[in-house]
């Protein structure tokens, strides 16, 4: 038993520009082309230049701790503990 020719199947355009089936002149628009990537490229730098890194806390020395506000009350018990934590 034979089969069927299988139908042609409907080509991509990713799949024409893999194998250079296209009427896109990549070559002669190279100058497009590399106006796009300094485009690119300058907006990338001046992101940089504006909005500048934000480094977290692996960039930063020594430890970091968060804790809820506390009341004035509160704080002085917590130094109080935290001096006899020392003394031990």
């Amino acid at each position: 038993m034979s089969q069927p020719n299988p139908s042609p199947t409907k080509s991509s355009l990713w799949r024409d520009i893999n194998r250079g089936e296209t009427r896109i002149d990549f070559v002669g628009r190279r100058r497009l082309w590399f106006q796009i990537s300094a485009a690119s490229v300058l907006v990338s730098l001046l992101s940089l230049a504006i909005r500048q890194l934000n480094l977290g806390i692996e960039f930063e020395g020594g430890p970091s701790v968060t804790s809820p506000r506390l009341s004035w009350r509160m704080a002085s018990d917590r130094r109080d503990t935290n001096a006899k934590a020392a003394e031990i």
